[in-house]
């Protein structure tokens, strides 16, 4: 990303340079003496005979006069460093334009320091494109591509404390402005606070990511925070159905472990489901023991599903009865697994309001799936926000749920 944002800068400020007499706001005026050899170095330069360019600039630079003829000396240099792709001599003249103490004119002063900011960024000069980019924050003509690129140089040196308040500026600017914050200012704080050890508010700029850019790219990076963590079955199956809520269920080993924790909640449908999408949907098996191992599974769990589908009317009729919530929490389970939704948060509020829940958090979230998966989404995002629980990690993913829902 920088190194796009880099190339674009450097090229559209050196080409900005092309003819200082007709785009400058101001043009130099040279010395009348020195005449004969600007007109000399025009003519080679009009006829590309870039050594006698180069030799008539030096001829002017050491007889210069004033500021003015500085300028000019080193607009010629530069055209032949340029044709010449001396980058090296693009630098050198750049900046013997802008220090010659001739001025072409704000606008024009700040297209020399950005491309010198760009190709000092190039060069792994951070420290001057720093300092390029500095100077047009500071005179109010930075854009966006100025402040990437100074908080790049500044992360690249490992300074994050400056990276992080470059582009924290920038996001909170932007937030309080009524904006959506750039995608790659947001990447590049969310790296600087990680690199900085400050893995709160790295989580923080993370969920903020999603929140503004909900891909399934911009989720991954989430969820597989919490994937490395040790889950349990009830951990997992909520992970792996919010991984597929995102469309970040892909992978075989993804969808036999979905299966297997699902399987061991007494879900076979649900597990069943899960491996009949990895196989025919997303086509993620390829032909081979693995393969043959979700087919097994998959033929295993179908038969179990047939045979617990006819239990939902018992286990509603055992859940009015039952001393606890457990009962319609564990017929709301169920209903979920057969896609019966509706139904689901029905049960699962009736469980929820009896109370004595063994698992009261996993209730309420499964609870807000089923929501989402209603069409009740305002709903859905209440009840990920309600969820309580001492265990960090059931509470990370009910934050992402709820993120996910809002």
């Amino acid at each position: 990303m920088t190194k796009t944002i880099v190339r674009s800068v450097l090229v559209a400020a050196v080409l900005a340079t092309a003819s200082f007499a007709a785009s400058a706001q101001k043009a130099p005026t040279t010395s009348p003496e020195l005449g004969e050899i600007f007109l000399a170095a025009q003519k080679a330069m009009e006829a590309k005979r870039w050594p006698e360019v180069e030799a008539k600039a030096r001829e002017a630079l050491a007889k210069k006069k004033k500021a003015d003829d500085v300028y000019a000396a080193h607009f010629f240099l530069l055209e032949a460093a340029k044709a010449q792709r001396n980058n090296a001599g693009i630098i050198e003249n750049m900046e013997g334009m802008l220090n010659s103490g001739f001025s072409p004119g704000p606008a024009d002063e700040a297209k020399f320091r950005k491309a010198l900011m760009a190709a000092y960024y190039q060069q792994k000069n951070f420290p001057q494109a720093i300092k390029y980019g500095n100077e047009l924050i500071k005179a109010g003509q930075a854009d966006g591509d100025v402040y990437t690129v100074v908080g790049q140089a500044y992360y690249q040196q490992k300074n994050y404390a400056e990276a992080i308040k470059v582009f924290n500026d920038r996001v909170t600017a932007a937030e309080k402005a009524g904006r959506k914050p750039e995608r790659n200012e947001l990447v590049l704080l969310q790296q600087s606070y990680d690199k900085s050890g400050n893995a709160e508010a790295a989580q923080a700029t993370l969920e903020k990511l999603v929140r503004y850019y909900p891909t399934a790219d911009t989720w991954l990076a989430l969820l597989y925070e919490v994937k490395k963590e040790r889950l349990d079955p009830r951990q997992k199956v909520q992970l792996y159905r919010l991984m597929d809520s995102t469309g970040n269920l892909k992978h075989p080993s993804d969808f036999i472990a979905y299966s297997e924790a699902a399987t061991s909640l007494g879900l076979p449908n649900e597990a069943a489901v899960a491996l009949e999408n990895g196989l025919n949907k997303a086509k993620a098996f390829q032909d081979g023991p693995e393969k043959e191992r979700a087919e097994r599974y998959l033929k295993s769990n179908r038969e179990r599903a047939d045979s617990s589908r006819g239990e939902l009317a018992q286990l509603q009729s055992e859940a009015k009865s039952a001393p606890t919530g457990d009962a319609y929490v564990a017929l709301g389970m169920a209903q979920f697994s057969f896609g019966q939704y509706a139904e689901a948060v029905e049960s699962l509020k009736a469980g929820i309001a009896k109370g004595g829940l063994k698992n009261a958090a996993d209730a309420q979230m499964t609870l807000g799936v089923a929501q989402l998966k209603a069409g009740q989404k305002a709903d859905a995002a209440k009840t990920f926000r309600s969820v309580e629980t001492d265990n960090e990690v059931t509470n990370r993913i009910a934050k992402l749920w709820a993120l996910h829902a809002s």
